[in-house]
């Protein structure tokens, strides 16, 4: 409990908006006093709680001290609002740490690919089974997501952004560019760190992943640009800067259950191909 000069008893209230922050609000006070006071006393003088204040950037208007008619809102939220207010949390992990933010959420999204390429085929053909899943390969795409998707990616498009810096319009030779660099240097390149990434994790000598990347990597890129060569112009041209992994990340997510489901059709698509292909991001 806390008490206001102008305001007199103040209370804290748990979860608002479905998260764990803390906001303020009145006893027997109506939302005129409570204006009143507001203004007597600045933003400020109704905080009692650290983490309401750390919070309060990121509500902006939403939050009860910015408006007072808030106050009054019913603390169990639907859906969409808990979604709302995730969204706010993440974009200011995003901010306020972006590498360790991007790093996680890479790790789960590409673990959960590999998981999804390995169920699709497995259900179709045997029914789905704990035993039948490669979890180890889940491991090593978790870590290849936290160690070399995520970093490389935070800084190669930091690196092309300050190179080639985004244009008002996406319609520009800039976003050109930077696609035909994307497409053209940078992916063929991360792919290879992806296939000795992986493959240094499955214990392979040098000759070994030579012999991976002669025999999987030009078809593995070619796979790779029909789809992503549109998924990066829509991350470069429309997305905001901090997005960008994010985007590569739910796209891949996409890509390797696109993969899964045609090498359960087309058996001409080998296994290695669709979990190599499905890291490019």
């Amino acid at each position: 409990m806390a008490s206001h000069p102008n305001l007199g008893t103040l209370c804290i209230v748990e979860n608002y908006h479905g998260t764990n922050m803390n906001v303020v609000i009145t006893q027997d006070v109506n939302h005129t006093d409570l204006e009143e006071g507001k203004n007597a006393a600045g933003d400020q003088g109704l905080v009692d709680h650290p983490r309401l204040m750390k919070h309060l950037s990121i509500m902006g208007e939403d939050s009860p001290l910015l408006n007072p008619h808030a106050i009054g809102m019913k603390r169990n939220k639907s859906s969409t609002s808990s979604c709302c207010a995730f969204w706010k949390w993440y974009s200011f992990q995003i901010e306020d740490r972006p590498l360790v933010t991007k790093a996680i959420t890479a790790g789960i999204l590409v673990g959960l690919g590999s998981f999804a390429s390995q169920c699709l085929p497995t259900f179709y053909q045997n029914g789905l089974t704990s035993s039948s899943i490669n979890w180890y390969q889940i491991w090593e795409f978790c870590l290849m997501g936290v160690l070399l998707q995520a970093p490389v990616t935070h800084y190669y498009y930091l690196f092309l952004d300050d190179f080639l810096p985004p244009t008002p319009s996406p319609w520009t030779s800039v976003t050109l560019i930077k696609l035909l660099i994307d497409q053209l240097v940078f992916a063929p390149s991360f792919l290879a760190g992806v296939f000795v990434f992986l493959d240094v994790m499955d214990g392979k000598s040098i000759e070994g992943i030579w012999q991976h990347l002669v025999s999987d990597w030009c078809s593995t890129i070619v796979a790779n640009w029909k789809l992503w060569v549109p998924a990066t112009f829509i991350n470069l041209a429309f997305c905001p800067p901090c997005y960008r992994v994010l985007f590569s990340n739910i796209t891949f997510f996409v890509w390797s259950i696109i993969l899964s489901t045609l090498m359960h059709h087309d058996p001409t698509i080998s296994s290695s191909t669709v979990t190599t292909s499905s890291s490019e991001s």
